[in-house]
């Protein structure tokens, strides 16, 4: 990141979902400018590993990443962003982020529990539906 932000140090970097692309692009500019994540969840899971999960509760575990686990030189916001205006994201919670680049990765929204606690105890429930949207 050449460009630097308004108060010419490092840009401001907002990325706006934490799922598999977000969180990709999270990790990897977190060390070249001041970032943030917003994401409705602590942490990361990995899709493609549920199905697992469902048969293997313990595989799960694996499965279901904290972000603060991976964003050690970056921001994590858990909240919903529910408006972009030019320069700053409104967070559900009423908190404004400024940014100078913002990527927006939301991907799709299935209804998951905020905790990766609270997902885990879902696995051993046995209460997971891979497809949310159809339950």
């Amino acid at each position: 990141m050449a460009n630097q932000g308004a108060g010419g140090g490092r840009g401001k970097v907002v990325v706006i979902g934490g799922g598999i692309a977000g969180s990709y692009i999270a990790k990897t500019l977190q060390f070249h400018g001041n970032l943030t994540l917003i994401d409705p969840k602590e942490y990361l899971e990995i899709p493609w590993a549920s199905l697992r999960g469902m048969v293997e509760p313990t595989f799960a575990e694996r499965s279901l990443i904290e972000h603060k686990d991976y964003l050690t030189g970056s921001r994590l916001i858990v909240s919903n962003a529910i408006d972009i205006s030019d320069s700053e994201v409104l967070t559900s919670e009423g908190r404004l982020v400024p940014y100078d680049y913002l990527v927006i990765a939301t991907g799709h929204g299935d209804p998951l529990p905020k905790s990766r606690a609270e997902r885990l105890k879902q696995y051993q429930a046995g209460k997971i539906n891979p497809n949310p949207k159809q339950s």
